[in-house]
């Protein structure tokens, strides 16, 4: 049977030990179709994890620096020139990366670790307002994406994996401007971040659930061991094997609504082709959720103090190049 845009592959994979990570990682990938299907030799491939703040491997609020490396061995290997990009919500990239282990993983690899913090028009309007989307424009050149979130819960959206990672392709302060944009209301937020999706265009996801994160994520919440790799091409697949994998009902979960309703991936779970490990074997019917969820935006008072209110003032009016390469 070929393997299609909506094939989610689901593997054990039952440490972080780099010899387990790569055959885990190789397995998930001989089920997709092979990496020499996602990228050629000598293309620019962005490796996005999840960066969101400065913690340390153990606290599992960010991907794990092994699976980081694994994945950039096996770009390596299909002649690909890897870089680490992410815009971390908390704190510098190189900071943030060397808490995280992962900026020793750049330079064991040699691997160029990029800020994501300049702005360009993406091709698609946001659906929070008239505007065009923003991204970094080394998003939009690299030939392509691998997409490297960690599943964990979410006071915002109960819910973080494979599209509400990409938001960190989306440049610094940014973010906090569409978040006060959504004017609280976490369905409107998630529209857009599903054309954001659209925009990135991603070929590749690989969700840490090797050790989840639950309860009060996505940064302290309580580590939840999985023991899988969760992989595919569509991050909207992947996020509604990744709901029914914790037991998060389909239209609970706003980012796979959103989906349905602007036409983008595949966020009906009988529509995806699962491949590897059955969902009845490895499915958890205790995964802990947020208690309540926050407000998705941001208040004003807090917008108007320091640094964040004179890059939020900044972001009203600029004018940034057109889109293209």
């Amino acid at each position: 049977m070929p393997v299609t845009p909506a094939t989610v592959a689901i593997v054990r994979c039952a440490s972080y030990e780099p010899s387990v990570v790569d055959e885990a990682l190789a397995e998930a990938l001989r089920l997709l179709g092979g990496l020499a299907q996602v990228v050629k030799r000598d293309e620019q491939v962005l490796v996005k994890p999840n960066l969101l703040a400065a913690a340390r491997p153990e606290e599992h609020a960010t991907t794990h620096p092994e699976l980081v490396a694994g994945v950039i061995r096996q770009v390596l290997q299909a002649g690909g020139r890897p870089f680490i990009a992410e815009s971390p919500a908390f704190g510098s990239l190189r900071s943030v990366a060397e808490t995280a282990g992962v900026g020793a993983v750049a330079r064991a690899y040699r691997v160029p670790l990029v800020e994501l913090d300049r702005s360009v028009h993406l091709p698609l309007k946001s659906p929070l307002s008239d505007r065009w989307l923003v991204g970094d424009p080394r998003v939009i050149q690299a030939d392509v994406i691998v997409n490297l979130p960690k599943l964990k819960a979410h006071g915002q959206a109960r819910l973080t994996g494979a599209v509400k990672n990409l938001y960190g392709c989306v440049p610094g302060k940014r973010k906090v401007w569409w978040h006060v944009q959504a004017h609280h209301d976490l369905g409107r937020f998630s529209e857009m971040l599903v054309e954001n999706v659209r925009a990135v265009q991603s070929a590749l996801t690989v969700v840490d659930a090797v050790v989840a994160m639950e309860g009060q994520g996505p940064r302290r919440g309580t580590p939840r061991p999985l023991g899988l790799l969760v992989a595919g091409s569509d991050p909207v697949a992947v996020d509604a094997v990744l709901c029914e994998l914790v037991g998060l009902p389909a239209d609970r979960y706003e980012i796979l609504q959103a989906a349905a309703r602007r036409g983008v991936g595949t966020p009906a779970l009988g529509a995806i082709r699962l491949v590897g490990e059955s969902l009845d074997r490895v499915r958890v019917t205790d995964f802990q959720f947020p208690s309540d969820l926050h407000d998705i935006s941001f208040s004003v008072p807090r917008l108007a103090t320091g640094a964040v209110r004179r890059a939020w003032l900044r972001l009203v009016p600029e004018r940034l190049p057109p889109y293209g390469r």
